[in-house]
């Protein structure tokens, strides 16, 4: 599979060269007939060349390889051997979340990836959404996102609907999570996959939940993230960075065992 998925990339760019070098002789023929004033020939010209350029355009590597893809195992089969995890990247990401607040989680594009293969965990499932809808909007690919009881990092996965059924692709926790990677399904909803990833325990990992990520849930998140600032401004009253139980507010108190969710304290 790898050798194959290298030897179309090296076709699709070989593709790309003969077409620009095509654009570039039609160019400079277009030019010479503009001056030659042969007003017929000028307009074919033309247009050959602006169908040449858009096809350029359109027919970019990634695209003719999800053009010749099937099904979901292509696209995991693409991840697994052709990407890879990146802790250089990861820790970028890590510094940007940290400098401008859990709004800001970036991933790149499908195409992007494609190009330049590596990154972190969002990357790859962002490119198993991406290339999953692109073939078959039925797939209705979403993020699944998994927080990790033990703090940051958190993981990010692809999942998506087959036969109305529930699975998952995740090539993308790198090898310090290596035993989360794989296609996972068909479940009959997320409680199969969480069943899964409760039986994982890492140094650095117990699951503490998991759910479908949207654009919604990112808005909420990020409103609950101010109101714990919030909180924690008013209530943290020897400045640690933490509101414990003898801090907590009477309300918080009642239901402080189930805001514990690392079960630290605080």
């Amino acid at each position: 599979m790898q050798n194959t998925n290298s030897y179309l990339k090296y076709t699709n760019n070989l593709t790309k060269i003969i077409i620009i070098a095509k654009v570039i002789l039609f160019i400079l023929l277009y030019g010479k007939l503009w001056r030659e004033g042969e007003n017929m020939k000028r307009l074919i010209y033309g247009i050959v060349v602006l169908a040449i350029t858009t096809l350029s355009l359109e027919a970019s590597g990634y695209n003719s390889m999800i053009n010749n893809w099937k099904s979901h195992e292509d696209v995991a089969n693409w991840v697994r051997d052709e990407w890879k995890f990146s802790n250089q990247d990861a820790r970028k990401v890590a510094n940007k979340i940290r400098k401008e607040g859990p709004q800001i989680i970036p991933a790149k594009s499908a195409e992007e990836t494609y190009d330049n293969p590596r990154g972190w965990c969002k990357d790859a499932a962002n490119f198993g959404i991406e290339s999953l809808n692109k073939m078959d909007p039925k797939y209705k690919a979403k993020y699944i996102f998994i927080k990790n009881r033990k703090g940051p990092p958190h993981h990010w996965v692809t999942g998506f609907q087959k036969d109305g059924k529930i699975y998952v692709i995740d090539f993308g926790a790198g090898s310090h999570w290596g035993d989360m990677m794989g296609v996972h399904g068909p479940y009959d909803s997320l409680d199969g996959y969480r069943d899964f990833l409760s039986n994982i325990h890492h140094g650095n990992f117990e699951l503490g939940s998991l759910d479908w990520w949207t654009s919604k849930s990112l808005k909420d998140k990020y409103s609950g993230n101010k109101r714990s600032k919030m909180l924690l401004k008013k209530f943290d009253d020897n400045k640690d960075g933490k509101i414990s139980f003898n801090e907590a507010p009477p309300p918080m108190k009642k239901g402080f065992e189930f805001l514990d969710a690392n079960e630290d304290g605080y």
